[in-house]
């Protein structure tokens, strides 16, 4: 018979493949290709067969089935019933046909030196194989080869590693080709012998099977057929010895391995493995946070370390280290077809137990309609733990069982997982819920319906992994990523997403189909601006409140003069203008020499960011910036006009400040280190102040906290012109409203400055204690500016939490030591303030060692309070912080309480000395008696009514109830008779009125308010007891906390002395009723009611 001629299919022929030490390692002599063959029919030991030569020269035997006869180049290919040429060929196209000699290699029974010798001849055999080729999709047909962002990350690095050994990172959004880029450099450079470390098994399998393939290099054109692929090791066992790395490494060209076994592995084990590696790629490397990743990678500072991640930021949030050689945008990514906008769709549901619900509901319904666009779409849901998988797939069977839905986590079983994605990519099931360990590294592009039930680490990852486009695959469409907005963490990842990359402006789609009220009015701001600061997102920028003014004539201002203005400064980026709302930012970028020494090469680089507001209205100019130049030329610039307000006009924006105490910036020792300059003003400032307002001399610089609009406020103005509030804008609106309101008390010439500075609290330095009566004591600012959790405070060996704990005045007198006591629990320790004309002193008086931890740090309470006091509150309204007493204005409207405005019950049935219900709800207890008249609706209606009694109370009781966007709260605090009749004992009441005090606290953050509800409420539950709600539930108040930042509060506060008698009222209770009035009024405008007796 003739010899056949004949482009012949070969199928991949195995090399080398076993396992060292438990690791797999494995090569291939070539992959799948196809030549041109010479076949000729032959018979070798009765076997009747061809002999097949390829155009390489390369000879094989060709059997219809196994033999072990010698055969030309000892090497046989199985074809069955292979009985002619278009046999063998029908065969190994449908691949049928497979290599039984020679048979692979087993490395670890193979001496070192030989595979060592192996591997080094595949990395000579690369020399000139690697072709640089871009594919060129606008070509007829498209022209294959490598994509533009592999093509910029392979040049960055050889040109990197041409002049550098340091670290450096390449950032590719997912989608892009980061493992084809690790692939080519691989090749073209010829690694020696590589390590790649990943996050997780199903990104190390994935890639060393990429490895072992060559992914798509020969496919796109880069390399050719017969090119030989590396030997791959995957590392799925920690090597014991440095031996042991030998016998592993150096039979590999390129070694894949977890951070979990290669960074856990002993000194020595490492150390092996950078002497014998020559590079190290760390792939997703915003894990490397972990200090195992870094400990690890400096193993290898002695050799070329490359880190490929899609985002630049880590885990933690700090940005990834190492010099960064080349970043593909993300909107270049959307640009070349790479990645796709996702659409957000949030949903707002503050009852985290409907949350999931109304989630997968979204998603769902999504999904659904995906489907009937004809679109192969998959949903895959993200949750934290697997605890929560296993919760959340119940609750999406329950709603979609036609998906059939399915969990996947480490939980489950290595094999039962793969049948799960099996069933997956099969199109059994549809949706999927998995754990933060599924995404990177698994290739589905399918799952283009996200649902984050939990917040996910690294938000963007997802979110490109949903995004990112396949242009092979027709039925594919855009994608939506589902989340909860009323969640904080949600909110918080979303901020901090704009914050790692501005492109997301343009690539997260918010629908607003469900929002906010201030999420909906900051995206109408944002949405409003036209034109980008290109990579500073106008979603992270959150100003200070502060401006200067300029009085305006102009009937328009013109914000894009703003070049003009700036005199050969360098505008950076900008401006961008919001032409409804009257806004204009830009950001400025100054250069100058370093001062250290005469280097041309490096500046010192200096970024500001200005943002205008024209209030066209007041016709005020307002700029704030981080800069204090150019204002007046921007003024003039843009609104004609240099007329800036200064002078005793700034002092206005006072006005209206109820409870106005003043300091200004550089006095705060005279408060103790601690103490924030925000909070009160010292003696020495009263003094100044006074002499400038009986003098008329020239003030500069005042700085005010107060009350105004009910709400706590801080204010400050300088004659030069600047105003300022340590309150952060969180969006622009709210510093333009902010603007408008000092705006109009600029022009209001009604406001008399003299009367308003005459009129604040000031403070007298004192040697001893005041002949006061000490009404309440409360916490220092600092403990109070943490949240409960934060806290703990432990009296001997008892510990309680701070929720647990308060501060009581021990007598109430006017004389003898000042004293109060800490009560944590079970526990309480007494505290002595001791003043002098220098200093004021806190020590512990009378129990056990008392000890805070506040963040982790632990003191004694006397350390804690002589660095940030308890504050001393007094009957007549004055406090006490240090040694200074801060007095209120004698001269101002201090009334007395009405005695009209007292309701006198009858008690009858109720025993006037016991005052709390208790777990038995006592029915003649005070506490009791107020409970059923509030049930009854003798203050209107409730929703929730709760027993708020014990140590570190609220009040007694606490009612809620909310009525649209506003929660009316009542607090009422009960005090028990000193004797079985109602008299005038004024003992009964100054603790009670201490109480009352304290509700200003609970006014000022309403959510600690609510969440220290729920604390009561676990702990009475866990300690067996009954719960505390008389009305209402757990859930409902947790509801309430969750909505509490969108809702506005309207308080009630509520003495209740049965043993005070109306007809018998004394002066000087009329007199601490009235102070106590006056301080809740003054601040939140919080209405005071008395309860006594006939």
């Amino acid at each position: 018979m003739f010899d056949v001629n004949l482009d012949l299919l070969l199928p991949a022929r195995t090399e080398v493949k076993g396992a060292v030490h438990g690791n797999p390692i494995e090569g291939f002599s070539f992959l799948a290709h196809t030549r041109r063959t010479k076949l000729s029919t032959c018979q070798i030991r009765g076997v009747a067969g061809h002999l097949a030569t390829c155009d390489n020269g390369a000879p094989f035997f060709i059997g219809s089935k196994p033999t072990g006869a010698v055969v030309p180049g000892d090497a046989v290919l199985v074809a069955p019933e292979a009985e002619d040429a278009s046999a063998i060929l029908k065969a190994a196209e449908q691949g049928k046909a497979h290599w039984h000699r020679p048979k692979p290699v087993v490395p670890a029974t193979e001496n070192i030196a030989e595979s060592e010798a192996r591997c080094g001849s595949i990395v000579e055999s690369w020399n000139g194989q690697f072709v640089f080729r871009e594919e060129d999709r606008g070509s007829v047909p498209p022209a294959k080869g490598l994509r533009r962002p592999q093509i910029g990350a392979l040049y960055a690095a050889l040109a990197h590693w041409s002049v550098s050994e340091d670290p450096a990172t390449i950032v590719m959004p997912t989608g892009t080709g980061k493992t084809e880029t690790m692939l080519a450099l691989l090749v073209c450079a010829r690694l020696q012998r590589l390590m790649i470390v990943v996050p997780n098994k199903p990104l190390r399998d994935q890639i060393a099977g990429k490895f072992l393939t060559l992914g798509k290099l020969i496919e796109c054109g880069c390399l050719p057929e017969d090119v030989r692929p590396p030997v791959v090791a995957t590392l799925r066992r920690r090597p014991s010895s440095a031996q042991e790395v030998d016998d592993i490494f150096r039979r590999a060209n390129v070694i894949v391995a977890t951070m979990n076994v290669a960074g856990q592995c002993s000194a020595e084990v490492q150390d092996r493995m950078a002497e014998l590696c020559s590079h190290l790629f760390i792939d997703e490397a915003h894990h490397i946070a972990a200090r195992t990743w870094a400990e690890f990678r400096r193993r290898f500072r002695q050799k070329p370390i490359l880190q490929f991640t899609a985002t630049p930021f880590r885990m933690d949030g700090k940005r990834i280290d190492g010099r960064y050689i080349y970043t593909y945008p993300l909107a270049r990514a959307q640009k070349e077809g790479y990645f796709r906008t996702v659409n957000f769709a949030p949903i707002v549901e503050y009852d985290s137990a409907e949350a999931d619900g109304a989630i997968a509901d979204r998603a769902g319904r999504q999904l659904r309609a995906d489907l009937e666009a004809g679109h192969d779409h998959l949903l895959m849901a993200r949750v934290r733990i697997k605890e929560r998988a296993d919760d959340i797939l119940k609750l999406y069977r329950d709603r979609f069982p036609e998906f059939n839905p399915l969990a996947i986590h480490t939980g489950i079983p290595a094999a039962e997982r793969q049948r799960r994605l099996d069933r997956l990519k099969a199109r059994e099931s549809r949706i999927l819920i998995c754990v933060d360990m599924f995404g990177e590294g698994f290739d589905m592009p399918q799952l283009k319906v996200a649902a984050l039930h939990d917040r996910h680490q690294s938000l963007p990852i997802t979110l490109q992994f949903i995004g990112r486009f396949t242009r092979d695959l027709a039925d594919v469409g855009e994608a939506h990523v589902v989340a909860n907005i009323a969640d904080e963490a949600i909110s918080d990842a979303l901020r901090n997403l704009y914050a790692e990359d501005s492109d997301w402006n343009y690539l997260l789609q918010m629908l607003s189909e469900a929002a906010t009220e201030r999420a909906r009015k900051r995206n109408e701001v944002l949405a409003g601006f036209t034109g980008s600061l290109h990579e500073i997102p106008l979603q992270t920028l959150f100003p200070r409140m502060s401006a200067v003014a300029y009085k305006t004539e102009c009937a328009q201002w013109n914000p894009m003069k703003i070049e003009d203005a700036l005199a050969g400064h360098r505008l950076h980026a900008g401006p961008v203008v919001n032409p409804a709302a009257n806004i204009a930012i830009f950001v400025t970028k100054d250069e100058a020499p370093v001062r250290w020494g005469s280097v041309k090469q490096i500046q010192n680089v200096e970024w500001n960011l200005y943002v205008l507001h024209w209030n066209e209205e007041l016709g005020i100019l307002f700029v704030n910036s981080s800069n204090k130049e150019f204002h007046e030329s921007i003024a003039e610039a843009v609104c004609g006009s240099k007329a800036r307000f200064t002078g005793e006009t700034m002092f206005r924006v006072l006005g209206g400040v109820r409870r106005l105490t003043l300091t200004n910036l550089g006095l705060s020792h005279a408060l103790g280190k601690n103490i924030r300059y925000t909070m009160f003003m010292g003696a020495d400032i009263a003094d100044g102040l006074s002499e400038a307002v009986k003098f008329n001399r020239r003030k500069s610089n005042l700085f005010g906290l107060g009350y105004e609009n009910d709400e706590k406020v801080t204010i400050g103005c300088s004659a030069k012109g600047r105003l300022w509030s340590y309150k952060i804008a969180y969006d622009l609106s709210e510093w333009t409203d902010w603007c408008a309101h000092v705006g109009a008390k600029l022009l209001d010439d009604k406001i008399e400055v003299e009367d308003v500075l005459s009129n604040v609290i000031k403070a007298r330095r004192i040697g001893e204690r005041p002949p006061l009566v000490p009404v309440m004591v409360s916490w220092p600012e600092g403990f109070l500016s943490q949240t409960e959790e934060q806290i703990d405070i432990d009296i001997g060996q008892t510990g309680a939490a701070f929720y647990e704990c308060e501060l009581a005045i021990n007598e109430y007198t006017d004389k003898g030591p000042l004293r109060f006591e800490v009560i944590a629990g079970r526990e309480n320790a007494s505290f002595e303030a001791r003043l002098s004309e220098e200093r004021a002193e806190f020590r512990q008086v009378k129990g056990l060692a008392a000890f805070a931890t506040v963040r982790g740090k632990r003191r004694s309470l006397a350390e804690w309070f002589n660095d940030d006091p308890p504050i001393i509150h007094f009957a007549n309204g004055d406090f006490l912080v240090f040694n200074e007493l801060f007095e209120l204005p004698r001269d101002a409207d201090r009334r007395a309480f009405d005695p009209g405005k007292i309701a006198a019950w009858t008690w009858e049935g109720v025993n006037l000395r016991k005052e709390s219900q208790g777990p038995e709800k006592a029915a003649d207890s005070i506490q009791r008696r107020v409970i059923e008249r509030i049930a009854e609706g003798a203050f209107g209606e409730f929703d929730i009514i709760f027993d708020g009694d014990g140590t570190g109370e609220v009040a007694d009781i606490v009612a809620l109830r909310r009525e649209g966007q506003q929660l009316r709260v009542l607090l009422a605090h009960c005090k028990h008779s000193g004797a079985d009749k109602p008299g005038a004992r004024i003992d009964d009441f100054y603790a009670v009125c201490g109480q009352a005090q304290k509700s200003v606290h609970w006014r000022e953050n309403p959510r600690r308010l609510l969440k220290h509800l729920l604390h009561q409420e676990d702990l009475r539950l866990k300690a067996g007891g009954a719960s505390r709600f008389e009305c209402g539930s757990r859930r409902e108040v947790q509801q309430l906390a969750n909505v509490s930042r969108e809702l506005g509060f309207s308080y009630r506060v509520i003495i209740v002395q049965p043993g005070l008698s109306k007809a018998k009222i004394a002066p000087a209770f009329l007199d601490v009723l009235g102070a106590t009035e006056t301080f809740l009024q003054e601040t939140f405008s919080m209405p005071l009611e008395v309860i006594a007796s006939a």
